[in-house]
């Protein structure tokens, strides 16, 4: 493995490029919306300002944890399945390739032709829980998009 010298600089210019991309950033007014819907009823006193603050805590706290997860996970599984990359590279190509026939229309798979939305208001009684899980799903729904790829290979 490559030894690489990772520079406080180059990890927020790698930050920033993951939060332009159009993908995550297209969410920030999600995230904005979401915040300030905590705040409705305005900033002009502590508590407000600080029940916004410390909801925004929550939603990274529960961001963070996706990330977290994901990367310790990846870890794990890429130390058991190493001895057998050359047959899962080649099992995910011929995945890639079914799906790309399912989206140009050559054959359908049902299954892949749906999807479940709630549509409920946030239950106050939830409070910071809401703000947290509302960082876990924002966080785990666009993880596929974020940061750079890498293959040592």
């Amino acid at each position: 493995m490559a030894n690489f010298d990772v520079t406080v600089g180059l990890a927020i210019l790698a930050g920033l490029a993951s939060f332009l991309s159009p993908c995550v950033f297209a969410l920030v007014p999600v995230y904005i919306g979401y915040l300030g819907g905590r705040a409705v009823g305005g900033e002009s006193n502590s508590h407000n300002r600080w029940a916004t603050f410390s909801h925004g805590l929550a939603f990274v706290i529960g961001f963070s944890l996706v990330f977290i997860l994901f990367n310790i996970i990846a870890a794990a599984l890429g130390g058991m399945l190493l001895g057998v990359r050359t047959w899962l590279a080649k099992l995910g190509g011929i995945i890639v390739i079914i799906f790309g026939l399912h989206m140009i229309g050559v054959f359908r798979i049902p299954f892949l032709e749906y999807d479940v939305r709630i549509h409920s208001q946030a239950n106050p009684r939830w409070g910071y829980l809401s703000s947290l899980l509302m960082g876990v799903f924002f966080s785990a729904g666009w993880a596929p998009c974020v940061g750079p790829s890498w293959d040592p290979l």
